[in-house]
């Protein structure tokens, strides 16, 4: 009888393709302008469509293909793809997709007909398939364009503000809550003379529409205007927000100041986001109580550690931006977890807490990461103010 040997599997190895991709300009341009002195879009898109074009071209070490790929899907979206597709594009008055049957419109090519303001840019993103002939797998890449407008007046005015588009507050590091945005109006790359620039902030706050700043911002953590009147720069407490954006526009005047702006273009934003770290994490430790007594008469400490990747988490940071609360466990048949206190050290007597000393205890910290401050309230949702008469604000935590 033969003797057959154990069997080998053999496997094919692919190498990778080298990709080059991107989106290209089939007609019309990307960035219009906006004349601010005829109020016109040049060129106007509704006359002059925007069609833009993905496209693939891949180099196989097999040469098996090569170049331009041909594409099995195509999708359009308006931003970034939202998690459940609500900014596809799809046709209607502001776009179309092509079908092919159209000279000069190709396939799957994407007609951008409306005119893009100034202050709102779009980003075009694409998610295009193709198949790897040499394994009969799908291949996705994703790719963008931004599509935008610039403002045309012979003076040219714009404004700028003194910090990026958009920047993280960690909660952690930070040794003031207050945080100042500063605005300056500029003719050209002439700075205007505070006595002939006007200003106006607006906020939006996360999941929110642009508003403007009330009574109540100016009593609990915006501070911008003098006198009623709109100043230059804009004081903000991070304390109260996870998540918000400024907006401030502004205009030139030579000797009465205007009530309201009267051009949209000359607007700038930029967005904050208040974020504790990722990489957070919880160490609890035994102080007290290493033997405990039979009966469970032994008074027993832990603590707990925070740490931010390697550095310890200050015990003061700690109070505020961390709410421990231990609780406890025992393996008794029909137990359930039993509160035990709060803070960043506990000490207690298990038998005080009703636990059998028969069974064994498992006891563990359940560490809330601080979110925000918010405005204290009581049962009936009415705000709690200090005998001041001043609204109290108290931290919040996810």
């Amino acid at each position: 009888m033969a003797t057959k040997t154990q069997s080998h599997s053999i496997f094919t190895t692919v190498d990778p393709l080298s990709l080059h991709y991107g989106i290209e300009t089939v007609s019309g341009n990307n960035v219009q302008t906006y004349n601010n002195e005829s109020k016109e879009y040049e060129p106007d898109r509704a006359l002059v469509p925007l069609i833009l074009m993905p496209y693939v071209d891949v180099v196989d070490p097999e040469k098996k293909q090569g170049g331009r790929q041909t594409l099995t899907a195509v999708e359009w979206y308006d931003g970034v793809p939202a998690k459940d597709y609500s900014n596809r594009i799809t046709a209607g008055t502001d776009y179309e997709i092509g079908d092919g049957t159209v000279t000069g419109f190709p396939k799957n090519a994407l007609k951008v007909k409306k005119n893009v303001p100034a202050d709102t840019p779009m980003q075009v993103f694409c998610v295009v398939k193709f198949t790897d002939v040499r394994t009969q797998q799908t291949v996705r890449v994703e790719m963008s364009a931004k599509v935008y407008t610039v403002v045309y007046e012979s003076r040219n005015y714009k404004v700028a503000i003194d910090c990026p588009p958009s920047w993280k507050i960690d909660p952690l590091k930070e040794t003031t809550w207050l945080h100042t945005i500063t605005a300056q109006l500029y003719s050209g790359s002439e700075a205007v003379e505070d006595a002939h620039a006007a200003y106006w902030w607006q906020v939006k706050e996360e999941g929110g529409d642009w508003r403007e700043i009330t009574a109540e911002d100016e009593e609990l953590w915006i501070t911008c205007k003098n006198g009623g009147v709109f100043t230059k720069a804009l004081t903000f407490d991070a304390r109260m927000v996870k998540a918000a954006s400024f907006r401030v526009r502004a205009a030139y005047y030579d000797t009465e100041r205007p009530v309201t702006p009267s051009d949209d273009a000359i607007v700038a934003e930029t967005l904050v986001n208040v974020e504790m770290p990722s990489s957070l994490t919880a160490e609890q430790i035994q102080t007290k109580g290493a033997r405990v007594a039979s009966d469970f008469s032994t008074n027993v400490g832990y603590k707990v550690r925070m740490f931010d990747n390697r550095s310890t988490v200050s015990a003061e940071n700690a109070d505020v931006l961390f709410q421990v609360r231990w609780k406890g466990l025992s393996a008794k048949a029909g137990s359930s977890e039993t509160f035990i206190d709060s803070g960043q050290s506990v000490g207690f007597v298990p038998k005080d807490k009703g636990f059998d000393p028969l069974a064994t205890v498992s006891v563990w910290a359940e560490v809330s990461v601080y979110e925000k401050h918010a405005v204290l309230t009581d049962d009936s949702g009415n705000i709690v103010t200090d005998d001041d008469g001043k609204i109290i604000i108290v931290p919040t935590y996810e």
